[in-house]
């Protein structure tokens, strides 16, 4: 009973600690080697407050829609809408997309209210169960929108992978990018994405209230020399607008921004080098 309480202890202190850290603003701590070795507690993406933040977001979203045609400003979900649009040209009006960690569907209300000239829309959200279960409620009459609490088997070819923010919370990355790559996408779409020109590491996400979440910083060379293997060039690369405060990082590992990076599926035949300029 004494260790039980001097745990306790110890873990409120630790706590104390994080939340004194956070109102300075600091987002990740800590440089680690694996996710086993980062500090993490809390009930991470899947909590009722998360969950609660995510309605309350796609409600604000479907107000906009409902008042202006609109789903919200300008944000990394905007360049998901530019590639479907192009996209929907292409194929005649249709787009799968696949969205991996897609949260309430806040990117799919954005997405219908801007594209002009699709006449098909399937899109597939992979998340945690708490976060589907919620989803699925709420479109329940909407049959274009569909959640996955796994990688879904049925879905064998998509136009779009989509992940925003989304990749740094998996440790074995290349796994779940293989799984994706499986619905063989003509464009994988990565924004808000850690990359580092550090080698990959762990750290820990401290910036929520009363959770640490292991979160890793992806090296961008081996990002696009693992997707050139699979077949994928990187096409377009920009920096998202917002900055990070990174004090509790080593000055080494700070990056000041995170990463939009659009990859497409090479055909064979298809791709001819540019020569170079005189």
């Amino acid at each position: 009973m004494e260790d039980y309480s001097r745990l306790a202890r110890i873990r409120r202190l630790c706590r104390g600690l994080l939340d004194l850290l956070r109102r300075r603003g600091s987002v990740w701590s800590g440089v680690y080697r694996s996710f086993a070795e980062v500090p993490s507690f809390g009930p991470g993406f899947d909590g009722e407050d998360w969950i609660r933040g995510l309605a309350e977001a796609r409600r604000a979203a479907e107000r906009s829609l409902s008042s202006t045609g609109q789903a919200g400003s300008f944000n990394e979900n905007d360049l998901l809408a530019q590639l479907a649009a192009l996209v929907a040209i292409e194929s005649q009006g249709c787009v799968r997309i696949l969205d991996f960690g897609g949260g309430s569907g806040l990117a799919y209300l954005q997405l219908t209210g801007s594209l002009k000239s699709v006449a098909a829309l399937e899109y597939h959200i992979i998340e945690s169960p708490g976060v589907c279960e919620d989803g699925r409620l709420h479109f329940a009459a909407d049959a274009r929108i569909h959640f996955h609490c796994q990688f879904p088997e049925h879905v064998d070819s998509v136009d779009i992978v989509y992940a925003r923010s989304a990749l740094q919370y998996c440790e074995d990355y290349p796994g779940v990018l293989r799984s994706l790559l499986r619905t063989q996408p003509r464009h994988v779409l990565l924004t808000s994405f850690a990359g580092t020109t550090q080698p990959t590491f762990a750290t820990a996400q401290i910036n929520l209230p009363g959770i640490s979440i292991p979160y890793l910083f992806v090296n961008l060379a081996e990002l696009v020399a693992w997707m050139r293997q699979a077949g994928y060039l990187l096409a377009y690369e920009s920096r998202t607008a917002k900055s990070y405060r990174q004090h509790l990082l080593p000055p080494d590992y700070r990056m000041t921004h995170t990463y939009n990076l659009l990859f497409a599926k090479v055909q064979e035949g298809r791709y001819r080098p540019c020569p170079p300029l005189p």
